[in-house]
C-alpha cells in the first residue's frame, strides 16, 4: 500500500452478504450457514420462537432459558461448565420479546463436543428446583438493587404511558415474582416453545462438512420436543396508555434525575420505515445529531442525550433517553420539543443530511465485515419477520432521500405535543 496516496472513498450501492447459504435438515429445521475459513471457530445459535411476550408468568421465560446451563438429565452445572472450560467455548444464553436464544462459540476439533452439550441442554434440562431457589434469589436482589435506580424507574414509566399495563412491553417483575418461580413453570413454558418446529439453526466461521454432518446427527435428523407445533404471536393492542403527557417518578436521594421522552413511530415492515430511521437518527442518533449538538454541546444542559428506536410486535417507539441535574430537565424536554417543531418546520441542510447519511452508511458497512456479523444479520431478519430486500430500501432510501422528504416524515411522526415525558429523581418542575 502506498501511504502517500489518499484512499479512495465510494458510496455504498449494495449489500453483499458474503458466502451464506440457506437450507432445511430432515426433520425440517431452517439451517442458514456463513462460511469463513480464516479461524478455525465456530459459532452455532439456535433460536427458538417464544419470549417474554409469550410467558403467561413474569420471568417465566427469562428463567426458563437462563436455567438451561445449570443442570440436564445427565449432567450438573458445574459438568456443563467444566466441560465447556476445557474446550474453550462458552455460552450466551438471552431471550427477547418473541424469541429465546442458546448460542455457542467454539474452536472447530472441539464443535462435536461443545454441540452434544448445547444438545443435552436443549433437550433435557433438569430445571433443578434448589439450584433455581439460589439463582433467583441472586436475582431478586441484584433485581432490587437495579429497581432503585433513576434510569429503571424512568424507563418503567414511559413504556407503562405508552402501551397500558396490561401490554407486555410494559410489564416489569416484582420481587414477589422471583419467589413464584419453580420447576414446573419453567418445565412448562420448555415444554411448549424449545422444540424443533419452533427452532431456527444459524452457523457461522470456519463451518466444514464436517461441522453441518454433527449439526445434522444432534438437531436434525429427528423432531424433538413434545408441544410440536409453530409458535404464534398473540396480538396485545395498547391498553389503556397513561393519558398523562408527563409522570414524574420521586427519588430523594438521587444525583441526577433520569428522562425519557417518547412517541409512536412505524415499525419495520411500514413502507416508511427507513426515511423515519434516518429521520431519528438526524434527530438524536449519533454524536452529531440535532439533540447532541444543542443540548450539549451548545447548552452545555447534560454530558449525553440520544434518540433510539425500540419495537413490539406490531408497533414501533422513539424514545429519547438522558440524565442530568434536576435544575436542567425542563430547558431539555423545551429544548427536545423544539428540535422535533423545527424539523417540521424547517428544511435540513444538505450538508447535515450528507453527514448523517455518511455515518448511517459506514454503521451499515461495519456489520457485514465479517462472518459473525453477517450471522447477526441474518438472525435479525428471521426474527424480525424480514427479507433481505429490507437492507437494500435501507441503502436505496440512504441514496435517495431528500430534505423534503426529512420534512414530511416529522410532520407525519414529530409531534411535540403528543411526546410522553417520563422524570424520575429530583425535579424542580
Amino acid at each position: 500500500m502506498d501511504r502517500r496516496k489518499e484512499i479512495p472513498v465510494q458510496s455504498i450501492t449494495d449489500i453483499s452478504f458474503g458466502n451464506v447459504s440457506k437450507m432445511r435438515l430432515p426433520n425440517g429445521i431452517p439451517l442458514v450457514v456463513c462460511r469463513s475459513g480464516r479461524e478455525d471457530v465456530v459459532r452455532m445459535d439456535l433460536m427458538f420462537d417464544g419470549g417474554k411476550w409469550q410467558q403467561e408468568h413474569l420471568l417465566q421465560a427469562l428463567f426458563a432459558n437462563r436455567m438451561l446451563r445449570e443442570g440436564t438429565a445427565s449432567m450438573s452445572g458445574a459438568d456443563i461448565s467444566e466441560n465447556m472450560d476445557f474446550c474453550g467455548s462458552w455460552l450466551e444464553l438471552g431471550v427477547s420479546m418473541l424469541h429465546s436464544f442458546v448460542t455457542s462459540y467454539s474452536l472447530g476439533r472441539y464443535f462435536a463436543r461443545t454441540a452434544a452439550i448445547v444438545e443435552d441442554m436443549v433437550k433435557s434440562p433438569s430445571f433443578d428446583e434448589e439450584r433455581l431457589r439460589t439463582i433467583a434469589q441472586i436475582n431478586k436482589q441484584n433485581y432490587m438493587v437495579t429497581s432503585r435506580k433513576v434510569d429503571f424507574a424512568a424507563q418503567k414509566n414511559i413504556l407503562k404511558a405508552l402501551f397500558g399495563e396490561d401490554n407486555p412491553a410494559a410489564k416489569y417483575a416484582v420481587p414477589d415474582d422471583f419467589d413464584a418461580l419453580d420447576r414446573g413453570l419453567l418445565a412448562d413454558f420448555h415444554r411448549r416453545y424449545y422444540q424443533s418446529d419452533n427452532c431456527h439453526l444459524f452457523l457461522a466461521g470456519n463451518v466444514t462438512d464436517e461441522v453441518l454432518g454433527v449439526v445434522e446427527r444432534l438437531f436434525g435428523s429427528e423432531r424433538f420436543g413434545e408441544n410440536l407445533h409453530r409458535c404464534e404471536v398473540r396480538s396485545y393492542p395498547v391498553n389503556r396508555p397513561d393519558e398523562r403527557l408527563f409522570t414524574f417518578e420521586e427519588k430523594t436521594n438521587a444525583v441526577q434525575s433520569s428522562l425519557r421522552m417518547a412517541s409512536f413511530i412505524p415499525e419495520r415492515k411500514d413502507k416508511d420505515f427507513s426515511k423515519v430511521q434516518i429521520l431519528v437518527s438526524l434527530f438524536g442518533g449519533y454524536f452529531g445529531s440535532r439533540l447532541m449538538s444543542n443540548i450539549r454541546e451548545r447548552k452545555g444542559y447534560t454530558y449525553g442525550i440520544s434518540a433510539g428506536m425500540v419495537f413490539y410486535p406490531g408497533v414501533g417507539a422513539m424514545l429519547v433517553s438522558t440524565e442530568a441535574d434536576a435544575k436542567y430537565c425542563r430547558d431539555i424536554i423545551d429544548e427536545t420539543k423544539r428540535e422535533m417543531d423545527r424539523l417540521c418546520t424547517e428544511p435540513v441542510g444538505q450538508e447535515e443530511l450528507d453527514n448523517v447519511k455518511n455515518y448511517m452508511a459506514g454503521e451499515l458497512a461495519r456489520s457485514f465485515e465479517g462472518a459473525f456479523s453477517v450471522i447477526d444479520s441474518q438472525i435479525f431478519l428471521v426474527s424480525s419477520g424480514l427479507t433481505e430486500q429490507f437492507y437494500g430500501n435501507t441503502v436505496k432510501t440512504l441514496r435517495e432521500i431528500t430534505p423534503d422528504d426529512i420534512r414530511e416524515m416529522a410532520v407525519k411522526y414529530f409531534s411535540s405535543s403528543k411526546l410522553k415525558i417520563s422524570l424520575a429523581g429530583k425535579t424542580n418542575i
